[in-house]
């Protein structure tokens, strides 16, 4: 008992004398008594052949207990038969197995950052100038925003909210009471309960991959070095050393840790690295709780304010007891309160009927053959000396905000962090913990539920397009990512939502990775964002001399004709789709032209061929054949009708505004010169705005001529915007062919994006029905209350209460960040949070004062890069100005 005073008073001998100190526990389990931190730790040793760890107690090199850990994927919600099926791994454990859950979320996000900068295209590697700076352009622009995002992780990037950027991972350990590491009997018994642990969690994609002691010593040097790795973000990767103990490779040798009345304070305040690690727990736990609500611990998904505003981490630790040892004092003590709550007494105590209520539950969880564990939560808080009391303010009214109430854990702030390590709840810490009487009796359905096992979700892919989730989640986005779908994509979000920086996002990450790009758009909104970056703008005015015959662009007359037919069709009916005997006879006369003409075939030849050789039935078209055109042409009204089908007949005479005697003609003659010679192509429709028949073909044409390109380069990402055109595509054969060009892109390696204002939109045409039916990937900014019903009805997304109040809660905050909610086929959903810069803000700006003074630089010889952080450094914008200060050097 006097080590363990003077090991306290040692602790606190620099505070002032009227402090009070208070007296250890009467009974410890074992003599305080260490040199270093790292002695604390239960980390022996690994087995590789068992992929085991050994674990140790109170006496060194003493085997206390054998363990594993399952890094788990956190899911963003939960449903009772998930949280009935985790259940189903305490039945397998043995009596004293130790169970811990814990999710921490740091501001380790250098990995994310890094690989988003590094898919960018290295200029070094450029064959040209200009493919160089542009190259440079888009590795500056994923530099800078790298740049924001990681101050970001420390300092908030929306004002007046706890919203800091940050990487959610979870583990799940076990340990097993063991006296021996040589038992190969009970080591085969706990690689079966490893191999049934993995296997459970597989059944709701929660699994990620087992442990090894690399991953377990990087785990714990992040919480055990927070000086280092949390408060600078400092985490380099440490090997493995068989020839030492595990625990002696966490804690650094520069690593200064003190107790402190304010919790554990590690570094020095004369290196100003000094960062405490608080410890608290859970005094009060809620009348009832769901899996799923848990996900509210780390942060209100619906109300921003409720958050916290410093890296922390959440473990529940649970130990299992002797199911029929506590089966018959639960049988006892359940008839020992109903006896109570029945008696006289209980009109003047009310609260007799809960505790009868309480131990009805626990009778039932036996009765199920689930039983009852002793459990605690324990919160860790990550903070410096002046910001940790608003960090714990923030975490109360978290926690709070689901009935939970936590305490701080004052004068046990070891014991708080042992208890939230991996492994750490060996027989010997469980008995501490057990003795200091900070373990509760739950059922294990009632531990389960209070499990931290849901954040946010963390996307699909590699991170090309870079997002956050509402709680701070690094977000990859990458269209390419779906291996269970299509690349396809629907957008859609309001005036002001933000789906022009969105779109423009996309555009700019793939071009950024080497990939291409073709924008179709209405209303030149990517026109200075082309001619900044060094696209192709094409836009079809009275000067401009486009042609596109749709049969100089066949490459494969077989597989094109899937899509040329609609397109014909749209041409000759641009409100109503032709019939089938229509449609098959209009591919018949194509194929007969082509034969006859190949590339060289025209609208004009096809037109005459349905004109001129429509014998009923029309099996055999003839249009080459002189002789059969000049007899119909020589045939009175009365014998033609006798010869020719009306319906064929009809289908070339629509066929005339397009043919070279039409008013559009001029577009389709000769052979197609439309060259997609550039990365990023602008294809800019507006001009047509008047002749909409016309700006639909078009758009058609463009469509079949990206698809071509799509085939022509598989190496790459190709990704094709449509940008507010879909009111073009009401008619015709517009749905087969967005069917076909969707189908298409898929096997190219293509992706196409279709961007409207209104989920509704997308139900006005089978153009615009095929567009949402084929996209895989949804986009939905701010959304009227009727879009939200709209998608609803539309039963593409299946929408239950909980989705419907995500839909409706997306917005945008100017000059802040735009929301989107994600929905990426069967990879998963959630809402990610498009974050402003400075220099991407000036990229993609379409304001007229903002490309006159990139361009003032630019003339003067500046790069893009420059001139963009020339213009920025004038406005005064923070980080900035020696930029400019060395430029002008």
């Amino acid at each position: 008992m006097g080590a363990i005073k003077s090991f306290i008073k040692s602790l606190f001998k620099d505070a002032p004398e009227e402090h009070y100190t208070p007296t250890p526990v009467s009974n410890p389990t074992r003599e305080v008594n260490y040199n270093k931190f790292s002695e604390l730790l239960p980390y022996l040793a690994w087995m590789p052949k068992q992929r085991l760890f050994v674990l140790e107690g109170d006496v060194p090199q003493k085997v206390d207990g054998i363990g594993f850990c399952l890094e788990m994927i956190p899911q963003t919600g939960a449903t009772p038969d998930m949280a009935d099926l985790l259940t189903t791994i305490f039945s397998y454990l043995p009596k004293g197995a130790g169970v811990q859950w814990s999710l921490i979320a740091t501001p380790l996000i250098d990995r994310y950052l890094d690989a988003y900068v590094n898919a960018r295209l290295d200029p070094e590697k450029a064959t040209s100038k200009e493919e160089r700076e542009r190259r440079e352009l888009f590795r500056a622009l994923a530099e800078r925003q790298a740049e924001h995002f990681r101050k970001g992780a420390t300092d908030p990037v929306v004002p007046n909210q706890p919203y800091l950027l940050r990487d959610f991972r979870l583990v799940m350990s076990v340990v097993i009471p063991a006296s021996t590491y040589d038992d190969e009997d009970l080591l085969n018994e706990i690689a079966s309960i490893r191999e049934t642990c993995a296997t459970t969690l597989k059944t709701y994609y929660q699994f990620e991959r087992e442990w090894g002691p690399e991953d377990l010593i990087n785990w714990c040097a992040v919480i055990l070095n927070p000086q280092e790795t949390l408060l600078k973000r400092n985490a380099p990767h440490i090997n493995y050393d068989e020839g030492r103990p595990i625990k002696e490779q966490i804690v650094a040798p520069n690593t200064v840790m003190r107790v402190t009345e304010d919790g554990l304070v590690y570094g020095l305040p004369q290196r100003n690295n000094e960062i405490v690690a608080k410890c608290m727990s859970v005094r009060s736990y809620p009348k009832a709780c769901t899996l799923n609500a848990m996900g509210s611990l780390i942060g209100d998904y619906m109300q921003p304010a409720i958050g916290y505003t410093s890296p922390f981490m959440i473990t529940i630790g649970i130990t299992t007891q002797d199911f029929e040892e506590t089966r018959a004092a639960t049988q006892m003590k359940s008839a020992r309160a109903t006896q109570k709550a029945d008696s006289p007494m209980a009109k003047f105590m009310p609260e007799l009927q809960d505790i009868k209520h309480d131990w009805d539950i626990a009778q039932r969880s036996f009765d199920d053959g689930k039983g009852t564990v002793r459990m605690y939560h324990q919160l860790i808080l990550f903070a410096s000396p002046n910001d940790m009391p608003r960090a714990e303010q923030s975490a109360q009214a978290v926690w709070r905000s689901r009935q939970f109430e936590i305490v701080e854990d004052t004068f046990i702030q070891i014991q708080g962090l042992l208890g939230s390590l991996p492994m750490s709840l060996t027989p010997t810490l469980t008995k501490d913990i057990r003795t200091a009487q900070r373990m509760t009796t739950k059922t294990v359905p009632n531990a389960v539920n209070m499990a931290p096992l849901l954040a946010e979700w963390h996307g699909v892919g590699r991170p090309i397009v870079p997002m956050w989730g509402r709680r701070g989640q690094a977000m990859c986005v990458d269209l390419f990512g779906n291996v269970s779908g299509n690349f396809n994509a629907a957008i859609c979000g309001t005036s002001g939502s933000g789906k022009s920086v969105l779109l423009n996002s996309i555009a700019l990450s793939y071009l950024g990775i080497g990939g291409r790009v073709w924008i179709i758009d209405i209303g030149r909104s990517f026109e200075k964002l082309c001619h900044t970056v060094g696209g192709q703008y094409l836009e079809f005015t009275q000067e401009s001399d486009i042609r596109l015959n749709p049969f100089s662009m066949v490459e494969a007359i077989d597989e094109d004709l899937e899509m040329l037919i609609p397109l014909f069709e749209q041409m000759i009916s641009p409100s109503e789709p032709l019939d089938d005997y229509r449609r098959r006879q209009l591919g018949l006369h194509i194929l007969s032209v082509w034969y006859d003409k190949g590339r060289n075939a025209s609208v004009d030849n096809l037109a005459y061929s349905l004109i001129n050789n429509c014998e009923k039935g029309g099996p055999n078209p003839q249009a080459a054949d002189e002789e059969w055109v000049a007899r119909v042409r020589a045939m009175s009204h009365e014998e033609r009708q006798n010869y020719c089908d009306p319906r064929i007949r009809d289908l070339g005479v629509q066929l005339f505004p397009y043919t070279s005697d039409g008013p559009y003609g001029r577009y389709f003659l000769g052979e197609t010169n439309v060259n997609f010679d550039n990365d990023l192509i602008v294809l800019e429709l507006e001009e047509l705005a008047a002749k909409k028949d016309l700006q639909a073909v078009i758009m058609f044409l463009l469509m079949y001529r990206i698809t071509q390109n799509m085939y022509l380069t598989r190496d790459k990402p190709k990704v094709c915007i449509l940008d507010e055109a879909w009111a073009l595509l009401g008619g015709g054969g517009s749905g087969d062919f967005i069917e076909t060009g969707y189908r298409r892109a898929r096997k190219y390696n293509g992706s196409f994006c279709a961007a409207t204002q209104s989920i509704g939109d997308f139900s006005l045409s089978r153009a615009a029905e095929a567009a949402m039916n084929n996209a895989d990937w949804m986009f939905l900014l701010r959304q009227k209350a009727e879009s939200v019903q709209a998608l609803e009805k539309a039963d593409k997304l299946v929408i239950d209460k909980h989705m419907k109040d995500m839909l409706m809660s997306v917005k945008t905050v100017q000059g802040s960040y735009s929301e989107v909610f994600v929905h990426g086929g069967q990879m998963g959903h959630g809402i990610g949070r498009v974050l402003f810069d400075p220099f991407s803000l000036l990229l993609v700006s379409s304001k007229a004062e903002d490309f006159e003074a990139v361009r003032h630089y630019r003339e003067r010889g500046y790069s893009i890069v420059d001139s963009l952080e020339a213009v920025l450094a004038d406005r005064g914008v923070p980080g900035y100005a020696h930029k400019q200060n060395r430029k002008a050097a």
